[in-house]
């Protein structure tokens, strides 16, 4: 699969979750949905670019706006970031072993989601606490991500997507 087929299906997937969404147009504060300051800014770059809705950083937390626009925004937000690591793993893996860059497109989405919103740190001298627990936290996400991707493959498939 090519990055752009990949960000394609990812797309698509998003596409088929958020058309079902629930309540879509019930008021909601964006802080309640957007806890992490790194997405903060990315989700009000989004809101303004693609939904004309200016969001005062010092006012995020109040900000109120459509629950359907803003899971959009923060899904955009998050699928910027996983093509970003879809893309790097492309560069990196190996270009003759499928199986090389399916693990590394996982193991880099996982580190990317360690570091980002767990905030660890990667370059934490080995052997120490917080080197252990970012391990364990990549290996527990990789398991999810894989499961993820593994699970929306099928039902676009099934979807004839």
């Amino acid at each position: 699969m090519t990055s752009h087929g990949a960000a394609s299906t990812v797309g698509q997937a998003c596409e088929i979750y958020l058309n079902r969404m629930r309540d879509q147009d019930q008021i909601v504060r964006a802080g309640a949905y957007v806890v992490w300051g790194i997405e903060r800014e990315a989700v009000s770059r989004i809101l303004r670019e693609r939904f004309f809705d200016l969001i005062s950083p010092a006012l995020f937390d109040a900000h109120q706006v459509r629950y359907g626009t803003l899971a959009r925004a923060i899904s955009e937000v998050r699928r910027e970031t996983q093509q970003l690591d879809m893309k790097h793993a492309i560069m990196t893996a190996p270009k003759d072993y499928v199986r090389a860059y399916v693990g590394l497109l996982g193991l880099n989405m996982a580190a990317s989601f360690t570091k980002q919103i767990l905030r660890m740190d990667p370059f934490a001298p080995a052997g120490s606490e917080d080197h252990t627990r970012y391990s364990v936290s990549v290996a527990h996400a990789a398991h999810f991500i894989s499961h993820i991707y593994i699970e929306t493959t099928k039902l676009l498939n099934q979807l004839n997507v």
